[in-house]
């Protein structure tokens, strides 16, 4: 268990690292302490079900990569295209190894990836067109690309948990009068919730 802690939290230290390359503008030092807090606890819960380590390296890379799309969503209200494709490009190499180390489940990892890809896609789409543009092609994207990492299954318990953060959230500020029915509230940071909740609580 201490090796899952110690490489999980290295992981979330290179992870901020590059995000601050990248993104993160305003560098604070909790941000970081945050990072590594979140990869020790993960280390700690994936150690406890037994994942195979290609599967805690892949919801590694989503728990980081969803922190910083979470922080640019808050900030910039923008979920940039070249981190979901870099996100995208990483599960696709995992994806290949995932085939090489389980050759006889071949099919079975391309239908849980592909499935989940195709599925919250389609799902998205929809509450795009339903919600009048409320639901941006951002988050859309978004979820095609966490169900290419998670598979259908899971993807479900994280648009739930998403939808409802999202929802008691905005209740609270409309009731605090922080937030009016005409404002727009970014949903990228509740899908990192969402996300997060759902993988440490093994859905």
């Amino acid at each position: 268990m201490t090796i899952s802690i110690i490489m999980s939290s290295l992981l979330g230290i290179a992870a901020w690292m590059l995000g601050c390359r990248t993104y993160i503008k305003k560098k604070k030092i909790w941000e970081l302490f945050l990072y590594i807090c979140i990869g020790a606890a993960a280390g700690v819960v994936f150690h406890v079900y037994g994942w195979l380590p290609s599967k805690v390296i892949r919801y590694l890379v989503l728990i980081y990569g969803m922190m910083l799309i979470a922080y640019v969503d808050h900030e910039d209200r923008i979920i940039p295209n070249r981190i979901l494709l870099c996100l995208s490009g990483i599960r696709f190499v995992l994806l290949v190894i995932e085939m090489i180390l389980y050759s006889n489940a071949i099919m079975e990892l391309l239908s849980s990836a592909l499935g989940g890809m195709f599925i919250g896609f389609i799902i998205f789409l929809i509450a795009y067109y339903i919600s009048r543009k409320g639901i941006g092609m951002g988050d859309v994207k978004l979820i095609a690309v966490i169900g290419f990492y998670t598979g259908t299954s899971v993807l479900y318990g994280i648009m739930i948990i998403s939808l409802f953060c999202c929802v008691a959230y905005s209740v609270v500020q409309l009731i605090r009068k922080k937030l009016t029915t005409k404002d727009f509230v970014a949903f990228g940071p509740f899908v990192a919730i969402g996300t997060i909740l759902a993988l440490f609580l093994g859905i």
